[in-house]
């Protein structure tokens, strides 16, 4: 999982929301757990992550939403970026 190096932008967001979605924040690895309290603060580990693509290439590529509350980012190859 996302460890490929020769990945590009569109299978690294595919790649990203398979693993982030459905999951609970005790339930992700280090470097998602940051990411996701990067993007949220501390939460709950209890609550759970859903995510979906943005086929429609506004400005952001996905939607993370945990506890009612929305996040887009848009995903390059190599970081992510807070879009909302």
């Amino acid at each position: 999982m996302l460890t490929e190096k020769n990945i590009d932008g569109f299978q690294n967001e595919l790649e990203i929301s398979r693993y982030l979605n459905g999951k609970k924040i005790r339930q992700l690895n280090p470097n998602f757990l940051d990411l996701i309290t990067e993007l949220y603060g501390n939460l709950d580990p209890e609550l759970r992550i859903h995510t979906k693509i943005d086929y429609t290439k506004k400005k952001f590529d996905m939607i993370i939403e945990i506890d009612k509350k929305i996040k887009r980012i848009s995903i390059k190859k190599e970081f992510v970026i807070l879009c909302t």
